[in-house]
């Protein structure tokens, strides 16, 4: 007697092994979203190739509900490429099964485990830096034709952003750090109507991939800059990039953007880097800010 259909959930080993295998992204050729957010949310899909019931896509009556819940009929997605894999008629149990094969293949060796494992970790535990006091040099060095001087108000504002910004980029992985320092250093002003805007930095990660000898849509760059997205460092927007010509692009922001005068503290270390002469990477690598005080 064949047993009554019904959904099995995945038991907790079959996703943490889908989980692990997924290297936290979609399986979905070329998509980099991620399966749990900056927050630990689970904002993917656990998706079935062959249906846990008959009126899903391409159910298999010959299945038993133990085989559709088991790890290799179960996949990673996130939901518009769930929904676009949907159609039959396009995605076949064969493709999907290539799919995930193909994806999973990236992160089943032991190292990659390992590296997914260890970027798991609370780096802001191993990292710490010396809090700024005033910012006076930084200020002297990057406007010194600057004779107004700064108020008490201005200067704690400046500090207080600063060190607020320095201590959301160290919860960045370590990988995710560095992208978005290189991400610094090929950065760009916006055009406007009247010349370059000098008060905004973006940056297209294209470039940062292709000046890392990478391919425009490398997986772990990609991966990376989703999590500075999801940190707030980053925001995407529409600027132009050329006159008359519109984009969008990642944009750096503000540690705190609804504040008229918060400073663009990203910005002003990139003008302060170039101005002393000093390799951005590095300086933000050695967490070291001492001189930028009096």
């Amino acid at each position: 007697m064949s047993e009554v259909v019904k959904r099995l959930q995945p038991i907790g080993e079959t996703l943490r092994r889908l989980y692990a295998y997924s290297g936290n992204m979609c399986a979905f050729p070329g998509c980099y979203h991620l399966m749990l957010d900056a927050s630990g949310q689970f904002i993917g899909q656990v998706c079935h190739i062959e249906a846990a019931m008959p009126e899903g896509q391409r159910f298999n009556k010959s299945m038993t509900n133990e085989s559709r819940r088991h790890f290799d009929n179960l996949m990673l997605l996130c939901y518009p490429h769930h929904i676009e894999t949907n159609d039959v008629f396009k995605y076949s149990v064969s493709d999907l099964k290539e799919m995930k094969a193909k994806h999973e293949r990236m992160f089943s060796e032991d190292i990659v485990i390992k590296t997914i494992l260890d970027q798991l970790k609370d780096y802001t535990k191993d990292n710490s830096f010396t809090e700024v006091n005033n910012l006076n040099n930084f200020f002297k060095i990057i406007n010194p034709n600057d004779g107004y001087g700064r108020t008490v108000e201005m200067i704690e504002d400046d500090v207080q952003a600063f060190n607020l910004s320095i201590k959301k980029y160290l919860t960045l992985t370590p990988f995710s750090r560095r992208i978005f320092v290189y991400g610094i250093q090929r950065s760009h002003h916006p055009y406007r109507l009247y010349g370059l805007d000098e008060d905004t930095l973006y940056v297209d990660f294209t470039e940062v991939c292709r000046t890392l000898g990478r391919y425009d849509n490398d997986r772990e760059i990609w991966s990376s800059v989703a999590e500075i997205e999801a940190q707030g460092l980053m925001h995407r927007k529409e600027v132009d990039v050329a006159e008359d010509i519109e984009q969008t692009r990642h944009v750096y922001t503000k540690i705190s953007p609804i504040n008229d005068y918060d400073i663009s503290i990203w910005l002003l270390l990139k003008k302060y880097c170039e101005v002393s002469i000093l390799d951005l990477v590095n300086y933000l690598e050695t967490l070291d800010f001492t001189d930028l005080d009096n």
